[in-house]
């Protein structure tokens, strides 16, 4: 009885310590290039998959992924994405990224005095 409960126990730990020593961990921090400020909820994840996840308020991000290559892509609203093949072999890697902002160029905007023309066509509607 005992020695087919301890043959079980054993075969679970062997099952469970396979099946968790595929899993890598990758974590690290997103900033910005020229400032060096953490990007709060930057998104990172992995191509052509669903998986992924955002960093924290500090920039900061922590992603399970499977053992094998990986193309991880960063991206953050006002920002370049930045993509990187990441091979994980080893159960933590750390991997920090620095986007740089996108440069617009918006047209000039001129404002002249007078009377806002919405404020005629509620005149005439009420």
């Amino acid at each position: 009885m005992y020695s087919k409960l301890l043959l079980s126990f054993i075969f679970f730990i062997f099952l469970t310590s396979q099946i968790y020593s595929q899993q890598a961990i990758i974590k690290g921090k997103v900033i910005d290039k020229e400032t060096l400020q953490p990007l709060s909820f930057a998104n990172i994840r992995v191509e052509e998959t669903t998986m992924g996840t955002s960093a924290n308020i500090n920039g900061e991000y922590v992603l399970k992924l499977k053992s094998g290559n990986h193309k991880l892509v960063v991206s953050f609203i006002g920002y370049y994405s930045d993509t990187i093949l990441v091979s994980t072999v080893s159960n933590l890697s750390e991997i920090n990224f620095e986007l740089d902002q996108t440069k617009i160029d918006l047209p000039e905007v001129v404002v002249n005095p007078g009377v806002n023309p919405a404020l005629e066509i509620i005149r005439k509607a009420i």
